[in-house]
């Protein structure tokens, strides 16, 4: 076997590790979606293909073919994937299979005609040819797409949240990851239609190997990839926690909203934003003594007197979380209170479980640990043991 055969082999592997973790991993974490899956299926597949070549018989033509098919198909899953990412054009269930059923018959259905009407004549120049058009048809398509996202990012259009951030940053390095591979595509292309020089060839193809090669180990060493976003919100919660998490729940910047109602409503609240999420924040760190499970918004208007309206306007433009999990955290961070303060002498983990509004301790005890990251018992304990060595 040849060193780049070896290569190519330990790229399948590594392809292939990361397409069964990812399906596994896929419900927590909303970056990767079937596109991004078959992607890296396609890519196992091209790269197997290119480690055991003696599997077709030695026949370089089939060879050719099996690769630009894939070389096709993966061009309509990276366009496909990019626009799940940006979201800037909803294609229908019929629009995303007529893309994929054309990428798969395109080139055996020209080769067909090829071989019945021209008795196969400029078999490559054809598959090529078509290889050629399906790239720079797709290039163009996919720079227009994010072209449109930049400009909506650079308004200030696109949501202020961890999982925006990490699709926008994942969008734009899988874009130029892919700029690269669509120009290699095309001096692989040109070399065979006009020079035939195997260097050329063999240089692109090391490049191509190269930027694959990146962007698994980008997907490696990406949190969001391995961990998943609702696990890095929940490690983020545990970090912010200690240092009143709920002032960076805030977002004082003007959203971009289209509701009429909410239109009406921002001009009404403009002048009293700042005022308005203080009064909140006082209120629940200070005020807050409400052991019923139910703490609405109308609860919190009457407390506040402020109208309902503008708190569900605040907590739906304003605040990077919403009403239920904002509440969540400011009875977990009593319930962190109580324990740091000794009152586990006092009370059980179930009273204080009631005591921070959860009558239910099984419902406790999972917000506990989500938000800290830890359970009651096992938090105090760390705590308990970093107060000690303080003291020493």
């Amino acid at each position: 076997m040849s060193p780049h055969q070896i290569v190519f082999l330990f790229i399948a592997l590594l392809a292939s590790i990361l397409t069964a973790y990812l399906f596994v991993s896929r419900k927590k974490n909303p970056i990767v979606d079937c596109y991004l899956l078959s992607l890296l299926i396609i890519l196992l597949f091209r790269f197997l293909l290119n480690s055991f070549p003696s599997i077709l018989n030695n026949s370089q033509l089939v060879h050719d073919i099996l690769v630009n098919q894939l070389r096709i198909f993966s061009i309509i899953l990276f366009y496909l994937h990019l626009l799940r990412l940006t979201k800037n054009k909803k294609l229908s269930s019929k629009q995303v299979g007529l893309h994929l059923f054309f990428s798969i018959i395109s080139l055996p259905l020209t080769l067909f005609i090829s071989k019945q009407f021209f008795q196969g004549e400029n078999i490559n120049r054809i598959e090529t040819s078509l290889l050629l058009i399906y790239t720079l048809l797709y290039l163009v398509n996919s720079t227009t797409v994010l072209s449109t996202h930049l400009k909506l990012k650079k308004k200030n259009k696109l949501p202020n949240t961890i999982v925006a951030t990490v699709k926008h940053k994942w969008t734009v390095f899988l874009f130029f990851g892919y700029l690269i591979l669509s120009l290699v595509t095309l001096f692989i292309v040109f070399n065979k239609m006009f020079y035939n020089k195997e260097i050329i060839t063999i240089c692109c193809f090391w490049v191509s190997i190269i930027i694959w090669l990146y962007s698994l180990v980008r997907i490696i060493t990406e949190p969001m990839f391995l961990l998943g976003v609702k696990n890095i919100e929940q490690k983020i919660d545990k970090l912010q926690y200690e240092s009143n998490p709920t002032k960076s729940y805030w977002n004082l910047s003007a959203p971009h909203i289209k509701n009429k109602q909410d239109l009406i409503l921002s001009k009404k609240v403009k002048h009293k934003l700042k005022d308005y999420i203080d009064c909140i924040e006082v209120f629940f760190d200070e005020d807050f003594n409400h052991p019923e499970e139910k703490f609405n918004t109308y609860n919190l208007s009457h407390k506040l007197n402020i109208p309902e309206s503008h708190i569900r306007y605040l907590f739906k433009h304003h605040c990077n979380y919403n009403y239920s999990h904002y509440v969540t955290v400011k009875r977990i961070q009593k319930a962190i209170h109580l324990l740091m303060n000794n009152s586990k002498d006092l009370h059980t983990l179930e009273k204080i479980s009631v005591l921070v509004g959860y009558p239910n301790y099984n419902t406790f005890f999972t917000n506990f640990k989500k938000v800290s990251g830890c359970s009651p018992k096992q938090y105090l304990k760390k705590h308990s043991l970093k107060k000690e060595e303080e003291q020493l």
